[in-house]
């Protein structure tokens, strides 16, 4: 019997855990870096990693800020288990 992991996201649809668009915000961003973490929205709150060149008009260099909201659509990440943005817009 094969079993699908779903989540419930801030509009109200069903995904598929490892993929999808939702609001969230930004936990960690290092500038310097390039990278950073942001927080989804909905009821299990699970972190996303990203990447600046993902970043559509986000105020580049300056990049993402600690506690911005943004629309991120994401999907699987390079580890096991882990959610990686394909892009992010400021909302």
């Amino acid at each position: 019997m094969t079993q699908h992991a779903f989540a419930f996201v801030s509009d109200d649809s069903t995904v598929d855990a490892n993929q999808g668009k939702c609001s969230g915000i930004v936990k960690r961003y290092n500038a310097n870096k390039g990278f950073g973490f942001i927080k989804l929205d909905g009821p299990e709150k699970r972190d996303v990693f990203v990447h600046s060149s993902v970043c559509k008009a986000c105020g580049y260099p300056k990049g993402l800020m600690e506690g911005q909201q943004v629309e991120v659509t994401y999907g699987p990440g390079k580890e096991p288990g882990k959610l990686q943005a394909t892009k992010v817009e400021m909302i």
